[in-house]
């Protein structure tokens, strides 16, 4: 058996402990239930609130002592493993001291062959690696379920969850105040729920079914909370999570799983009565549970829902509120398994597997002192077989190819007729004769056995004695060493008094650097907003500098343009003055002081000229509308109504 052996928690020790401690847990499984029947017989006037401590206790107890067995039975594996074969452990003590214990107050006790427990142990020591691993499988496949029924539960509260109206919310709150219940409690309406259920430990959630609060009295959605939050009031859900868990490990103990239940029950138990006991009325609370058994709803596994509807498990719900007391008792079925379980447990360790002839054989074995045999026992030479009782009596006999040719008792012959009367004494003999010498037989074979092995023990002893004189040498090196490891140390010790002092001052710079760290970070936060501030204003002088260049090239373009108008006009004025001159209105371009033509007017040196020379002239120099030209002896000025030009 070698399965997982290369890690110590899963040495074939380990694993013999597990397996036996799974096995062990069986019986005290029974006594479980034994001890929970009792509970439920004399607990009939008693709270629910007793009956689920007091099943709770005996549940933690049981797990308790299946812890305490695995540990022993470790133990004891260990110690078997150094010591000798493993036995299986019942109390403390082995099946041999057990059955010796026993037959010394029944000797009938100890007559009863054990071959059937050792077979058994033998085959339960030989497999302890596959049924832990069929364990562990099976253990693993429900620790995968409930994972994923732990995150369904945990979607419900995020996935088809509306919340309820406020005046609703606030009736929530007021109801955990008359529970004295401290932690918030939220309420949602859920499409995926068909009872109200309570989810969560730290921020628990009662999830109710989407309408109920339409569909239902004030009174009777106030019980059901009441129930609910009686539920988080005794941290249900987290007691129930631990006892799935439970369940988990022991999914092959039926009375694990049946006391669980019986917890289960008892837990709706005593919510009922915290809520009848806030409401101070039962009709209410009576209505809501027979309103929900008609609907014929089932709540989830592992949230506190409301209510249990099982056709009993209510009937046994509404005696209780009524004040009829915990009606619930064993049923017949449940009777009639316990005692089984009890009669075949008994049966199991005293029916007796041996018929009487094994008796027989032992009393026989007893009486005879010694039996001593001579002779081959064929016709040539006769075989002589004498048989001494403790009381004394003495058989001799004669035999010829195993039949009795002659018989003497305390040296009185035996008639021959009367021979047949001790063939049966005489079998038993030969059987028993035959056994030893088989005995004898493998005795000799495991005697050479253990001589090999002490040869080889022998060997070891030898090997392990040189072994021990190089450790010796290797022991007084590292004494040696040792010293060395000493004066090393003091150095070392010297040094690390340095190392402190230079620790010290490297504390006392790294202060002052901290210190100098939170300038420099103040200083960099101060320079890094002066940068924000800078890079601010460089994306205005930017943004400006593109206006700037765009004004430039509009400046510049206009520019072009009075480049070209201001040469047009000079070309218009020279031929304005050239005309003047040749109409003889002035003799030269000197001569004149002053010039001014616009739509109303044409004045020369300050004399108005004809209309007709101011209709000419307006029409080859002015033709625009409100277009005027004027001179003086600094220079000209024209413009229009779109500008001027100077």
């Amino acid at each position: 058996m070698r399965l997982f052996s290369n890690h110590p928690l899963f040495s074939d020790e380990s694993v013999r402990a597990f397996c036996w401690t799974l096995l062990h847990s069986l019986w005290q499984g029974l006594l479980l239930a034994l001890l929970a029947a009792l509970v439920l017989f004399f607990t009939k006037k008693t709270t629910a609130a007793l009956r689920y401590r007091l099943l709770g206790f005996l549940l933690a107890i049981f797990i308790g002592g299946v812890c305490l067995t695995f540990n022993l039975q470790w133990r004891h594996e260990l110690d078997q493993a150094i010591h000798g074969k493993p036995v299986v452990l019942i109390d403390g003590k082995t099946l041999s001291e057990l059955s010796d214990a026993a037959a010394a107050k029944q000797p009938l006790l100890g007559l009863v062959s054990r071959d059937y427990v050792d077979d058994g142990v033998s085959f339960f020591n030989a497999h302890a690696s596959t049924i832990c691993l069929l364990w562990i499988l099976v253990f693993m496949l429900k620790c995968l379920k409930m994972g994923l029924d732990l995150y369904l539960i945990r979607r419900l509260r995020y996935r088809g969850a509306v919340a309820p109206l406020p005046e609703w919310q606030h009736r929530v709150r007021e109801l955990a105040k008359k529970l004295s219940l401290r932690s918030p409690v939220s309420m949602l309406e859920s499409g995926f729920v068909q009872v109200p259920s309570v989810i969560g430990i730290l921020k628990p959630v009662i999830l109710i079914p989407i309408g109920m609060l339409a569909q239902l009295p004030a009174e009777q959605v106030e019980a059901i909370l009441l129930h609910e939050l009686a539920h988080i009031r005794r941290q249900d859900f987290l007691v129930n999570l631990l006892q799935h868990f439970a369940e988990t490990i022991f999914f092959f103990n039926p009375a694990v799983l049946w006391v669980s239940t019986l917890l289960r029950e008892e837990r709706e138990h005593c919510c009922d009565e915290m809520a009848v006991a806030a409401m101070n009325h039962k009709s209410g609370y009576l209505n809501a549970l027979l309103h929900f058994q008609e609907l014929n709803l089932s709540g989830a596994n592992y949230a506190a829902a409301f209510p249990g509807t099982h056709r009993g498990q209510l009937r046994y719900r509404v005696q209780r509120i009524l004040g009829l007391g915990n009606t619930k008792t064993l049923n017949n079925m449940e009777k009639i398994t316990l005692i089984s379980c009890v009669l075949m447990a008994g049966l199991f360790w005293l029916l007796p597997v041996d018929d009487v002839q094994a008796q027989t054989q032992k009393i026989e074995k007893e009486r005879i002192s010694t039996i001593n045999i001579t002779g081959e026992g064929t016709a040539a030479e006769l075989q002589e077989m004498t048989v001494r009782e403790n009381n004394g009596k003495t058989y001799v006999m004669k035999r010829v190819e195993g039949k009795v040719k002659e018989m003497t008792i305390d040296g009185k012959k035996v008639p021959d007729d009367q021979l047949g009367n001790y063939d049966s004494m005489i079998r038993k003999i030969d059987a028993e004769i035959k056994a030893d010498m088989a005995q004898a037989e493998r005795d000799r074979a495991q005697a050479k056995l253990d001589m090999e092995q002490a040869e080889r023990d022998r060997e070891r002893a030898e090997l392990d004695r040189a072994q021990a004189e190089r450790d010796r040498e290797q022991a007084e090196l590292d004494v040696e060493q040792a010293k060395r490891d000493v004066e090393q140390a003091a150095r070392d010790r010297e040094q690390a008094e340095r190392d402190r002092a230079q620790a010290k001052r490297d504390i006392e710079q790294s202060v002052r650097d901290r210190e100098q760290a939170e300038k420099d970070r103040a200083q960099s936060e101060r320079d890094r907003e002066q940068s924000e501030i800078d890079r601010a204003q460089s994306k205005r002088d930017v943004e400006q500098a593109m206006r700037d260049r765009e004004q430039a090239e509009k400046d510049k373009a206009q520019a072009i343009r009075d480049r070209k108008q201001a040469q047009k006009d000079r070309e218009i004025m020279g031929n304005l003055i050239a005309e003047l001159v040749q109409d003889g209105l002035i003799q030269d371009k000197k001569s004149l002081s002053a010039l001014k033509l616009n739509d109303k007017t044409f004045e020369v040196n300050g004399k108005k000229l004809s209309d007709d020379l101011h209709r000419k002239y307006k029409a080859k120099y002015a033709k625009e509308l409100n277009y005027e030209i004027q001179y003086n002896g600094n220079g000209y000025n024209m413009s229009s109504g779109h500008g001027k030009i100077e």
